[in-house]
């Protein structure tokens, strides 16, 4: 087996590849100059500050008492439901240029998004969810390049306690500039420290890294790719954002209590509020889905169920055992 984030998806086979065509044509692969991944967790060990971390994360969640655990009770593995929203060229135009104007990234406009989500949701102006980062902010040669696990999830509180979208924006930018030295820290060390179980059951995802675009064997071509994508957090919000901004809400099929299609509704309403409104009342706003052919979002809901074998649901030592 192998353990990867997704930048590494696109590295990995581009090199499989790489070398299959120089063994078809008897010819040696040139040593691509980068570093390892054990010159990777020797940077972490010299320039990670542990207790600044947990400090830095101890003060941001301070006074923070809505924690919700994830449903992850459930017998075997079950397949997740699967919202996929695709957003109008011309929402995307507008999306690019309302983070040019107010000089923020992609991830802090759906991060933003999100909270704005979640806030409805729960009705409450004040709430948590985690941000998987792509851990290769740290001086190491040809990062970019090295295959193995990177990702990192951390929280991001999102308060407000004003509806004016600029004052919302410039604590978004805020936040995440400050955050960005002390990401290299587990979720399970910030519950140890805080003495809980689990601190969000929902997570964002911004898929920026490499894509598999490319040509890269005169002998091979990729036709597709197929992945399952599946967390243990009750709710994903993937936005890829390589070539057009497509959205998939991802859900634990535990969670019984969300209802996707209406999610996805109330996520365009967002975006559409955030970019048109400069006084965001959101929480306000009771949003319903309406006929099919007056909404862009292209659903894709798969509820199959799949449970696994008896002979695997045993301690992971019997199951190796059986496999090698």
């Amino acid at each position: 087996h192998i353990l990867l984030d997704g930048w590494s998806n696109a590295i990995f086979l581009r090199e499989i590849l790489q070398y299959y065509e120089a063994a078809v044509k008897r010819e040696l692969v040139p040593v691509p100059n980068k570093g390892s991944y054990k010159d990777y967790l020797i940077a972490c060990q010299n320039t990670m500050n542990n207790q600044a971390a947990i400090e830095y994360w101890k003060r941001q969640l301070n006074g923070y008492s809505h924690f919700i655990q994830s449903h992850t009770e459930g017998d075997g593995f079950q397949l997740p439901l699967v919202e996929k929203i695709e957003l109008h060229k011309d929402t995307q135009n507008k999306i690019q240029t309302f983070i040019q104007t107010n000089e923020m990234t992609l991830a802090g406009f759906f991060f933003t998004v999100w909270g704005l989500w979640l806030q409805m949701h729960y009705h409450r102006s004040d709430v948590v969810f985690g941000t998987v980062t792509s851990g290769r902010n740290i001086h190491v040669q040809g990062i970019e390049n090295i295959v193995g696990m990177f990702s990192l999830t951390v929280p991001f509180r999102f308060q407000t306690g004003s509806k004016d979208r600029n004052q919302i924006i410039l604590n978004v930018k805020k936040q995440l500039t400050e955050r960005d030295a002390y990401v290299f820290v587990s979720p399970a060390e910030l519950e140890r420290f805080l003495n809980q179980k689990e601190l969000f059951n929902t997570i964002v995802v911004i898929e920026n890294y490499p894509i598999i675009r490319d040509k890269w064997s005169d002998k091979l071509e990729m036709a597709g790719i197929d992945v399952i994508e599946s967390t243990h957090y009750d709710l994903t919000f993937a936005v890829d954002i390589n070539e057009s901004y497509f959205l998939r809400l991802i859900q634990n099929p535990e969670a019984t209590e969300f209802d996707l299609k209406r999610i996805g509704y109330q996520i365009e309403q967002i975006i559409q509020t955030l970019l048109t409104k400069e006084i965001l009342q959101i929480c306000d706003t009771s949003v319903e889905p309406q006929a099919a052919e007056a909404s862009p979002i292209i659903t894709e809901v798969n509820e199959t169920r799949m449970a696994l074998p008896k002979e695997y649901q045993k301690p992971n030592n019997e199951i190796y055992g059986r496999l090698i």
